[in-house]
């Protein structure tokens, strides 16, 4: 009888990976920061005040000069597909009342970008998802509010999920907000930071 319940899971085990795997699409991009292959931008600049850089397997970023926003973009032709993106983000400090930390998307230039998506956080651990354009008319906050998902001082995955139509934000696996996907977006992705210090372990793209 033993025999004959094995031989039945291991049927049933073997379609439960397979749709498992299925679900979860395919790895298209995965950074782990052993070394910078990708090409981030690593700068040092006004005596170390403001710096990226990669190391021990992680991405930090800083810039401790007011109103300077320091950030690290790549280039990716995946980003108007439907894929997931989650990136590991650990907020250090705030060096300002005014400080912003986390991840930028869609960015139309890579070292200034006029127009892009912001998913992160405020020095009072507000979590924050905007659309930022040198355009006035263009700007929007979407989300600006405490939310539970957030834990301080931890490393904390921000996450989108994009289709033809919708991008949804989700931090550490709880859904944030959904939003229409903006039109004519950029290609460009990555971290910024400004009045702050963040530690970046990884980022992983799946296609849907």
């Amino acid at each position: 009888m033993r025999y004959k319940i094995v031989n039945i899971l291991i049927p049933i085990f073997i379609l439960v990976l397979f749709f498992s795997s299925c679900k979860k699409g395919t790895v298209v991009f995965q950074e782990n920061f052993n070394n910078n292959s990708n090409h981030w931008d690593t700068v040092t600049l006004n005596n170390k005040l403001t710096y990226n850089k990669i190391e021990n397997g992680k991405l930090v970023m800083s810039s401790k000069v007011d109103n300077v926003i320091n950030l690290s973009l790549i280039r990716s032709d995946f980003l108007n597909k439907n894929i997931s993106l989650t990136a590991s983000i650990t907020v250090e400090k705030f060096y300002d009342q005014d400080g912003l930390a986390g991840m930028i998307l869609f960015a139309d230039d890579p070292k200034f970008p006029e127009n892009y998506l912001f998913f992160g956080v405020d020095n009072t651990n507000d979590v924050i998802i905007s659309k930022e354009s040198k355009n006035p008319e263009l700007a929007r906050i979407f989300y600006k509010q405490k939310n539970k998902s957030y834990m301080p001082g931890q490393a904390n995955d921000f996450s989108i999920l994009t289709n033809d139509d919708t991008i949804q934000f989700l931090l550490n696996k709880k859904m944030i907000i959904r939003i229409e996907k903006p039109k004519n977006t950029g290609n460009f992705y990555g971290f910024t930071v400004l009045d702050s210090k963040i530690i970046a372990d990884d980022l992983i793209v799946t296609s849907e």
